[in-house]
């Protein structure tokens, strides 16, 4: 966690040696505030989407779970994510819901993850093949290849997402050879809820939350530079891809500023520009829920009875 945490400090101190405070500051002070003002008014779809997934699976196990109990479980995983690498702590909203078995509640809070990961992986993998200067400008066999294996990585990922019943049974099938299969089986045993229809579903809402996310990360930019649209989509999707896919830092904070300033570069927007951008983005969709998040802690009872 210390080491996560230096990573995370140091990347920022070194970005903002480089680019230099003067004009991060300056960068601030001349920011437009309509692209501000477009991205904070996208915060609450994007929580309101995360809470209607989030919704649909905590039903699964707990049909009649209140408003406030999945409102707060979600916000406390934010608070628990703030300080760990990949926001791995957001996982720790399984014990946030009564009543309920904490295994099985953990399992949907992967599948949660999962959903989310998919997107990113799915529309940053695009972003990353049509970055300019990249894959579409080498040679025919490369650009081939590089789509070649980039459909093959989307149909495994849509077939997984969309036959939960088969990946159920594989689950259960290796938990079967595993120490301590009961509790595996109970932790597999979150996919029971879960039909095809339901998994078509959250994959749409994900999808859906994902677009809002790089809406609100494009209005940033917009509000310290320009970027075309929607051809400079794929540097944002890129940011993101390379920020969540590479957990060296506490909340993807630091790698996330260095990859925007890299990448970003491509469609002519200035590092100042794009590292604060990338930090608003941080502080508006992480770190602001994350404080609210500590306004429940005391109201929830994080234990299985």
């Amino acid at each position: 966690m210390l080491v996560k945490l230096l990573i995370s400090v140091s990347i920022l101190v070194i970005l903002v040696y480089t680019i230099k405070l003067d004009r991060i500051s300056e960068a601030f002070t001349n920011a437009r505030h309509t692209g501000l003002i477009a991205a904070a008014s996208l915060l609450p779809v994007n929580i309101g989407l995360q809470f209607i997934k989030w919704r649909i699976l905590l039903q699964t196990v707990k049909p009649q779970t209140s408003f406030l109990e999945v409102l707060g479980s979600l916000l406390v995983g934010f608070t628990l994510g703030l300080g760990t690498p990949g926001r791995i702590g957001e996982f720790g909203r399984a014990f946030a819901v009564k009543d309920t078995d904490p295994l099985k509640v953990l399992g949907l809070a992967v599948i949660d993850k999962l959903f989310n990961l998919s997107c990113i992986a799915l529309f940053g993998g695009l972003g990353i093949l049509t970055l300019p200067g990249m894959v579409l400008q080498q040679n025919v066999y490369i650009i081939l290849s590089c789509v070649i294996l980039y459909l093959i990585g989307v149909w495994i990922i849509l077939f997984i997402l969309t036959h939960p019943a088969g990946v159920r049974g594989v689950l259960y099938s290796i938990s079967l050879m595993l120490p301590k299969r009961e509790k595996i089986k109970t932790f597999i045993s979150c996919l029971d809820g879960i039909s095809v229809s339901r998994s078509k579903g959250l994959l749409i809402v994900s999808a859906l939350f994902y677009f809002t996310f790089i809406m609100q990360f494009f209005f940033l930019v917009q509000s310290f530079s320009r970027i075309d649209f929607p051809g400079g989509l794929s540097g944002l999707a890129s940011v993101i891809f390379v920020k969540t896919f590479l957990p060296i830092s506490v909340g993807g904070l630091g790698v996330g500023e260095l990859a925007s300033t890299r990448l970003l570069q491509l469609y002519s927007v200035e590092t100042a520009a794009a590292f604060n951008a990338s930090l608003v983005l941080f502080a508006l969709n992480v770190l602001t829920p994350g404080l609210f998040g500590f306004l429940f802690i005391p109201r929830l009872k994080f234990t299985k009875d």
